[in-house]
């Protein structure tokens, strides 16, 4: 049995998974972008407003390998587990910060 062989296809519950996850990204996009200006002069970013939009996309786009080739090494499930776990503590570190 070759390497080829071995290789894992993704199936369709993955392709869904990734097409939900990549509209979520354009949703908030769309939700932040109209407020750009205003949050601008708020925060005195001057025209690198736009970059509240486009960094968390590229980070999402730059770190998604880790994840996707910790479901492929761990359980589906410890992988889930854990996010649910980091989510609450990040977000509470933000506000707080």
């Amino acid at each position: 049995m070759n390497s080829r062989e071995k290789e894992k296809q993704i199936g369709i519950p993955g392709i869904a998974a990734i097409m939900l996850a990549s509209s979520l990204t354009v949703m908030v996009g769309n939700a932040i972008t109209p407020a750009l200006p205003e949050l601008g002069e708020v925060y005195g970013l001057g025209n690198y407003a736009s970059w509240l939009v486009t960094a968390p996309a590229l980070g999402v786009v730059a770190t998604s390998v880790l994840p996707g080739k910790s479901l492929f090494a761990a359980a589906v499930i410890i992988a889930w587990m854990a996010g649910i776990c980091i989510i609450p503590v990040t977000g509470f570190y933000s506000r707080h910060a």
